[in-house]
């Protein structure tokens, strides 16, 4: 009796023992899992944060004149990227690879569309007709915001935005007039919600139609796990 209650609690510890090296070789492969799908996604020009960030409320205007609120970022995916639509360089040419990242999404048919925002970071010049031109010249499902200085600088910092306007002398047939212009200088990462309204992720430039598809769909995965 006594030598089959050892055989039992032997087998019991055995069994314990088994238990914890599943559990601790399950966990190590996890983690060397994680590990390559960060170092891939880093690859692609992305980035998961480790906790994702709620957003503060908003208010700002889409490019129909209607209100768009933090609420509209509930219930599915967003990319946010701010800039302007008199800019000379990185917008369109964000805007030009997110038009065909875009349409590779549709035949992913698995994969939940996210909304296209862009955010203007010149709330002087872009109004919501001027907005509604420019975004649909790459894709009339996009968005186009637009709104008071105040507003969109305090989403901008909270997707950790930068921008500034620096003056621009205007000539004339080669003669500087005192006349002013300016442009805008603002980060060209694209912010990444997930359907909780939460910056989950960001993305880094350049930005490429195909890199933006496989990070999109890594980022997917990863947050489902």
């Amino acid at each position: 009796m006594k030598l089959t209650r050892n055989i039992k609690l032997g087998l019991l510890a055995f069994a314990i023992i088994d238990l914890a090296l599943v559990v601790f070789f399950v966990s190590l492969l996890t983690a060397q899992s994680n590990r390559q799908q960060l170092g891939e996604l880093r690859d692609l020009g992305a980035t998961i944060y480790q906790q994702s960030m709620p957003l503060d409320r908003f208010e700002l205007v889409d490019h129909h004149g209607s209100i768009f609120s933090s609420d509209r970022l509930r219930g599915r995916w967003s990319l946010l990227f701010f800039g302007f639509t008199s800019c000379p360089d990185i917008c369109p040419l964000t805007m030009m690879e997110l038009k065909p990242f875009y349409q590779s999404l549709k035949q992913v048919k698995t994969a939940p569309l996210p909304q296209i925002v862009l955010v203007t970071v010149d709330p002087q010049r872009d109004t919501p007709a001027i907005m509604a031109r420019y975004i649909n010249s790459f894709n009339d499902e996009f968005i186009g915001l637009s709104g008071d200085a105040q507003s969109l600088s305090a989403l901008a910092a909270q997707l950790y935005v930068h921008h500034e306007a620096l003056a621009e002398a205007v000539s004339h047939d080669g003669i500087e007039s005192a006349e002013q212009e300016y442009t805008i200088e603002h980060s060209g990462h694209i912010s990444v919600i997930n359907p909780d309204g939460e910056l989950y992720a960001v993305l880094r430039l350049p930005h490429r139609d195909r890199d933006l598809l496989a990070a999109y769909l890594q980022l997917l995965s990863n947050w489902g796990a």
